[in-house]
């Protein structure tokens, strides 16, 4: 299909999409390049998720949501799985379907946990054009990056979410009480026993006459309650 070089990337056609990936390179690969062969996703998920960003931005929303789709059920068809790729399988997986994918929404969720677009380009941005632009990064680099960045440790996201194996699932349940004082609970599991919990904050949306708000909570246990209180029922 294709080949970023850092020069002059070559395609096989002018699919836009590949010639998005293939550019996006330049930046994501090229500029900073992967440390290992275990770092590749640092080359392969950022181009997907740039590639994700222009779509966005040239056809919508709705497109976008689209086009994450066919990522999100290929990762949560693999029970198991890293981002990071671990030495035993360098020579059977090292361009796994995982490292594109996966890479991507972690990407995703990466913008979701720093809280905003500002924050989180800011962070991007500081990764790209610092100390490590024309040189090779691993992941715990990014990692060190972004922790700057931002002031505070992503030990615990990158932990999770790049080295940690398979995904949570999540059962919810709900009593609406009197509609007033709605209680949730959030149970999960692991898709694999090697990574039974997850931290994430997740966003429920409450419904009612006149109301449509958000909510986010911090799951960090493998069964948590919250409790609201609106002044509609929801």
């Amino acid at each position: 299909g294709g080949m970023e070089n850092q020069t002059l990337s070559f395609c096989n056609d002018a699919d836009t999409a590949l010639v998005a990936h293939e550019t996006a390179h330049q930046w994501f690969g090229d500029a900073v390049t992967c440390k290992t062969w275990n770092d590749c996703w640092l080359n392969e998920g950022f181009a997907v998720y740039t590639t994700d960003l222009f779509y966005r931005y040239c056809d919508g929303e709705t497109f976008f949501d689209t086009l994450i789709s066919p990522d999100e059920r290929g990762v949560t068809s693999q029970r198991g799985g890293t981002v990071y790729t671990p030495d035993s399988l360098l020579q059977t997986q090292v361009l796994g379907g995982l490292i594109y994918g996966k890479g991507a929404l972690v990407l995703h969720m990466l913008h979701f946990v720093l809280g905003s677009d500002s924050a989180y380009f800011r962070a991007l941005r500081e990764y790209v054009t610092g100390p490590l632009r024309y040189g090779v990064a691993s992941t715990g680099d990014l990692q060190a990056s972004v922790s700057k960045s931002m002031g505070k440790d992503f030990s615990w996201f990158f932990n999770q979410w790049v080295y940690g194996i398979g995904y949570p699932i999540y059962t919810i349940s709900w009593d609406a009480q009197d509609g007033l004082h709605p209680a949730v609970a959030i149970e999960q599991t692991g898709s694999s026993a090697v990574s039974p919990l997850f931290t994430m904050s997740i966003e429920l949306e409450f419904r009612g006459n006149g109301i449509d708000t958000f909510v986010q909570v911090l799951d960090d246990q493998p069964l948590k309650s919250f409790g609201f209180s609106f002044p509609r029922v929801v």
